[in-house]
């Protein structure tokens, strides 16, 4: 482990990935505890919820096998955000299509956190693999804690943190 902080490329690899995780994990999961929240029909919103996080699991690998990391969490974050700003802008409407497809927001989430996954074993060697998704792990889930707290708040709020996180992820991938 300490080889990891006595290389400076390793050591920026370390804090963005536990940042980036962090930041998608909470992400991920204030999503997930939100849903029962969201205006419309719960039946719809979960189809729409399960697909949204079909898609963007098969498209992150093809992100990744054209593009770089940084660059496929800069994608991810992107949608995240414009879905984020949109729930923000029509989370009260009375218009019943509105809602379901800005559910696609989970798309960008799902879509970090996997590459999340996957850039981990390409960003460290073989021999911090295993201690890196550990330490990233705990980090991510000592901050995700909060997230069902968040969810639990008064619309728009958890949605603003939403947007916030995303920002800083935007930020962190570079």
């Amino acid at each position: 482990m300490w080889e990891i902080i006595a290389d400076p490329v390793l050591k920026k690899n370390l804090w963005a990935s536990c940042f980036t995780w962090l930041l998608s994990a909470f992400n991920f999961y204030l999503i997930t505890f939100y849903l029962k929240n969201i205006p419309g029909s719960v039946y719809l919103n979960s189809v729409l919820f399960a697909l949204a996080d079909m898609c963007p699991f098969l498209s992150s690998g093809i992100i990744l096998k054209f593009l770089k990391i940084h660059q496929g969490l800069t994608i991810s974050y992107g949608l995240s955000l414009i879905g984020g700003i949109c729930y923000l802008i029509f989370y009260d409407t009375d218009l019943p299509w509105v809602i379901p497809v800005l559910l696609c927001v989970r798309y960008g989430g799902a879509m970090s956190f996997n590459i999340g996954y996957v850039s981990v074993a390409r960003l460290f060697p073989t021999k911090f693999v295993a201690t890196v998704f550990g330490l990233v792990n705990l980090v991510a889930n000592f901050f995700t804690i909060a997230a069902p707290m968040v969810a639990e708040m008064k619309a728009p709020i958890p949605f603003v943190w939403f947007c916030f996180n995303t920002i800083f992820g935007l930020f962190f991938c570079n």
